[in-house]
């Protein structure tokens, strides 16, 4: 398995980070190809850490949420 990352890697990245919660169908039929192609080179990028999660992630402190202990 190649690490390398082509033009479709690319496309489907940038994406997923303007939209994470897209889904299989939309990326591919934006890039074009079918559902299984984006499928397998998301696990792909998945398997080899290119991809480590989905979604936006943020901090209490980062929405200045003040933090409850207990």
């Amino acid at each position: 398995m190649a690490n390398s990352l082509d033009a479709l890697d690319v496309a489907l990245l940038q994406l997923l980070e303007e939209h994470p919660r897209i889904g299989i169908l939309e990326p591919a039929r934006l890039a074009r190809v079918s559902r299984a192609t984006v499928t397998a080179r998301l696990n792909r990028m998945q398997a080899v850490g290119v991809i480590t999660g989905y979604g936006r992630r943020s901090t209490s402190w980062s929405l200045d949420i003040p933090c409850r202990r207990w």
